[in-house]
């Protein structure tokens, strides 16, 4: 739940499928430079027995950066395939793209021998402070590929997981790591769920998705094409919008309630309209959060409130300095709504709005008290489970 750095990251990544206007048109002027390993000289003889196609390839990435990297519209520079199945086909740009400069370390063939794909491999990342120190913000890798005579580009996902196993479980297709074990009780267990979950909201259960699931959070940034990314323990993921969930820890393995919670309830909860306090507080009442189940999460929480007594809901929700448990929070918060208006409490509260504001009056609205009182119960709320954690019980 720390730093905030990480937390803008995550949260960036979830929502990578939304455009950010500013930062698109911040991503215009990008700096793209070649790394010192990268020859870009052309003499457009089309004699590549030297440095190869690498100056075309480059001058393609460097345009791609420039142009459709942040907005991801419909681009030449992209493969064809990919666009098709996804509208945010660049799986590695909503973590990596934000707008720092972008040196190209290298340009490779990505096996021996074969001449029509290549790895491409970019640093971002900004110089800060007066001895202009370097903070690495993302290495990303990419695939340059031919298609209809050009270079375009393509994820590592696909190329990274070929020869992984498939393991269809109900409507759950379970991409694995090799050397994992496949446990099917667990996969079993999160399709039932799954299903129960949908139900609970009365939403269209999950038809389609793809959960991969490896041994470490390295693996999966791996596979995502993030050879480096601040934040990069974070172990899991879940992205409605490619209907896809990572998992890089065996301890969650194939039952990750908390990110099957986020695929699920994504048409409530993948809108502007949601506070990200709310989004994570749910699926954490219904999944728990990091290897815990609600209940624990909640008694550990009781404890850190009752040794930090200045903290309030008002500095969870303001504080960007410090984690002040915003999972946990909002949790209570989507329990003492769940308890007080049921299920349709909990929806009116996911469509209350994002900024702080707007989720201050939904709460008023939802729990039909003033904000100062809101702010006594939810402390009293979390604060019962330090003496009875059994009192309370969450919908897992």
């Amino acid at each position: 739940m720390r730093p905030t750095l990480k937390v803008r990251l995550v949260g960036l990544a979830l929502a990578s499928y939304v455009v950010f206007s500013s930062v698109a048109r911040a991503q215009d002027s990008v700096r793209v430079v070649p790394g010192w390993g990268v020859d870009t000289s052309f003499t457009g003889s089309g004699d590549y027995t030297t440095q190869g196609p690498v100056p075309e390839i480059y001058r393609a990435w460097r345009d791609y950066l420039r142009s459709d990297a942040q907005r991801q519209s419909p681009t030449k520079y992209w493969s064809v395939a990919e666009q098709r199945r996804w509208s945010r086909y660049d799986i590695a740009g909503g973590y990596a793209y934000q707008g720092f400069p972008a040196t190209v370390l290298s340009i490779q063939l990505a096996q021996p021998g074969a001449t029509d794909e290549y790895v491409v491999r970019t640093l971002f990342a900004s110089a800060n402070g007066p001895t202009k120190d370097v903070k690495p913000i993302a290495l990303t890798r990419v695939y340059a590929i031919r298609e209809s005579g050009h270079w375009v580009f393509a994820n590592a996902l696909s190329r990274l997981t070929r020869d992984w196993k498939r393991h269809l479980v109900g409507h759950i297709t379970y991409i694995v790591q090799p050397g994992h074990s496949f446990d099917e009780g667990k996969a079993s267990s999160a399709v039932r769920f799954a299903d129960s979950v949908a139900a609970m909201f009365g939403v269209q259960p999950i038809t389609d998705l793809n959960y991969y699931v490896a041994d470490t959070p390295e693996e999966i940034h791996r596979i995502l094409g993030l050879d480096f990314m601040v934040g990069g323990d974070q172990a899991s993921y879940s992205d409605p919008a490619r209907q896809m969930i990572l998992v890089g820890n065996s301890v969650f393995g194939e039952d990750h309630r908390h990110e099957l919670t986020h695929s699920v309830l994504a048409p409530l909860t993948w809108t502007p309209n949601t506070a990200g306090i709310i989004n994570e507080g749910t699926a954490t009442w219904l999944g728990g959060s990091l290897g815990k189940s609600f209940r624990d999460v909640m008694k550990e929480y009781a404890a850190f409130l009752t040794a930090h007594p200045a903290i309030t809901l008002d500095s969870v929700l303001t504080v960007t300095d410090h984690d002040l448990g915003m999972r946990p929070a909002g949790a209570a918060l989507v329990e003492m709504t769940y308890q007080h208006g049921g299920i349709a409490g909990l929806k009116a509260l996911m469509a209350g709005g994002r900024t702080d504001t707007q989720l201050r009056i939904a709460l008023e609205k939802s729990l039909g008290m003033s904000w100062p009182e809101i702010e006594r119960t939810w402390r009293a709320h979390v604060l019962e489970y330090a003496s009875d954690p059994t009192k309370k019980r969450g919908a897992n």
